[in-house]
């Protein structure tokens, strides 16, 4: 694969025989191996909408098949495999009937095009990638039916040998607000609060909330601007210089500021998902959550299922900023109540980028 990455031109002078020897070892292969992460693709299902391929693959280990259209009867065997996602090189109406002829239990993305299909089969007819939770590959194989035999074996052994659980890159900031503002929010979400709605893109790419099965609790968005301005002021001040370190980004932008209450005896929850996902919020960067009562419930907390799996909890006062890129789920509190303060931020580029959409809505 490709390597993203320009490097200054070798210096003639600077080549000696023991480095040529060792470059040997580092001679390009085709077709992806593994290390190699698997590219976010844009895709089509087989009603022609484009679906990111991230937002289909399963949460942990999962097996991508690729295939031309002449080789899409070697999946068969495999028709009734979990935790599968395949993809064809062909447009999205043959993708449809191919899957449904084969009886396909997954889902079979279009890539008309067949760019990423020969990306990842390097012009073999098929291949089977064994993933790990980071859509980073293991393994690939030439016979799909291996693929699922390794997939089996992998879940029933667990992690790789030598492949420890790595914490999700995320900043942990203490002492962003204090207990008393985090109670003052926590009375602000008691006087009214509504059903917690899904953020996405309707067909014509605007913005639309949504009530789904994907997410049970109950919001307070804070509209009143003098107090978004406020809460912004302070929250601002003490997670934009942690960014910039961290991550040498700058935000500027942001949405109104939200507070959110997990009950454990309704069940609430926030299933695995991405920020950004939707052309309505591309331009999402950061996320934070914002912990206002850690402490008075049990469970809950923010687990990035790519990573190690343990849920992080900060602190009252303190919140888990991370790239909106990563997936992530609310867990469900055991007992109590866990409320949070919620958004989104980005820089001034990416709002450029989405008041241009808006303006393309027009």
């Amino acid at each position: 694969m490709r390597s993203p990455i320009s490097h200054l031109p070798p210096s003639p002078e600077a080549t000696t025989p023991a480095a040529t020897e060792v470059a040997a070892a580092f001679a390009p292969v085709s077709g992806p191996g593994r290390g190699d992460r698997v590219p976010n693709a844009r895709l089509l299902d087989p009603w022609g909408n484009p679906v990111p391929l991230y937002g289909l693959l399963p949460v942990g280990p999962c097996l991508l098949l690729a295939a031309t259209p002449a080789a899409t009867r070697v999946l068969q065997p495999l028709a009734a495999a979990e935790r599968t996602v395949g993809v064809v090189a062909a447009g999205p109406q043959a993708a449809g009937r191919s899957a449904s002829a084969l009886g396909l239990a997954w889902p079979l993305l279009a890539d008309p095009s067949g760019d990423f299909v020969r990306l990842l089969t390097a012009d073999a007819p098929a291949v089977a990638l064994l993933l790990d939770a980071n859509q980073r590959i293991l393994e690939v194989l030439r016979d799909p039916e291996a693929g699922l035999q390794a997939l089996s074996a992998l879940l029933n052994d667990g992690a790789p040998a030598g492949r420890p659980a790595q914490a999700a890159p995320v900043l942990l900031i203490p002492d962003v607000l204090s207990r008393a503002q985090c109670t003052a929010l926590i009375g602000l979400w008691r006087t009214s609060n509504e059903v917690g709605a899904v953020g996405s893109s309707d067909a014509a790419g605007g913005t639309v909330n949504r009530v789904t099965e994907r997410r049970r609790c109950r919001d307070h968005t804070i509209r009143d601007v003098a107090l978004n301005r406020a809460i912004g002021r302070q929250v601002a001040r003490r997670i934009a210089p942690e960014i910039a370190k961290a991550f040498a980004f700058q935000i500027a932008n942001g949405e109104n500021y939200y507070i959110v209450g997990y009950e454990a005896a309704r069940g609430d929850f926030f299933r695995p998902h991405r920020d950004n996902v939707s052309p309505a919020f591309a331009h999402r960067r950061f996320a934070m959550t914002l912990s206002l009562n850690a402490g008075d419930y049990r469970g809950g907390g923010v687990r990035f299922p790519e990573y190690d799996p343990t849920p992080i909890d900060p602190p009252c006062g303190g919140a888990v900023i991370f790239s909106c890129s990563l997936l992530h789920e609310a867990v469900e509190v055991q007992a109590g109540t866990r409320f949070i303060l919620s958004n989104f931020f980005w820089g001034n580029a990416e709002e450029a980028q989405r008041r241009d959409h808006i303006k393309n809505l027009k």
